[in-house]
């Protein structure tokens, strides 16, 4: 069974977005800590989550991008699916680990999140040094978001916290946001 197209950062480095998951339904014994699961609660949206912790019938998941762990836990009776591989149009299908190797790769990227926030601060203490960038003029507004464009190519985002999302790394290099807008 196939699940709608992924979207979203909570699993940054496991699926990127436009994949599809191939789901398979299981008991909730069978589900290991390291396990990737969509859980469906009624009137919120699906989400894709690591099973990080389970005990006491309780099955703790966490975004592997995400600050803290989920606020509700899965339980027997919860609508969940095991993640059993992700399909790309470019490169086919490709398996999800699992158990074991799926903690292995949860620590990981922790660890690397953990190291772009570092970098992320430390380029905002120096930013003042980078007198070649050019300021974006171009701007859309959708929602609570503003875009901003370089030659109609989008370069940036800030969102509604005021967080400034660069469409690739390099960018924040040679781009910054008008004086009113900067954070």
């Amino acid at each position: 069974m196939e699940s709608p197209v992924y979207y979203g950062n909570s699993m940054f480095r496991v699926f990127t977005p436009g994949e599809r998951l191939v789901l398979q339904t299981i008991p909730f014994e069978e589900l290991q800590t390291g396990d990737i699961i969509t859980v469906n609660i009624p009137g919120k949206k699906q989400y894709v989550h690591r099973v990080i912790r389970k005990s006491n019938g309780l099955a703790v998941t966490m975004g592997d991008n995400n600050p803290a762990e989920d606020d509700s836990p899965v339980t027997a009776r919860t609508d969940f699916q095991l993640v059993t591989a992700a399909v790309s149009p470019q490169n086919g299908t490709r398996p999800i680990a699992r158990g074991r190797a799926g903690m292995r790769e949860f620590r990981r990227n922790r660890l690397r999140r953990r190291g772009r926030i570092a970098a992320k601060k430390l380029l905002r203490c120096v930013e003042f040094l980078f007198f070649w960038r050019k300021t974006l003029h171009e701007q859309k507004v959708f929602g609570q978001e503003t875009c901003y464009y370089r030659h109609s190519r989008p370069v940036a985002r800030k969102t509604a916290d005021g967080r400034v999302i660069y469409a690739r790394w390099q960018d924040f290099f040679k781009y910054r946001l008008p004086p009113g807008d900067r954070p």
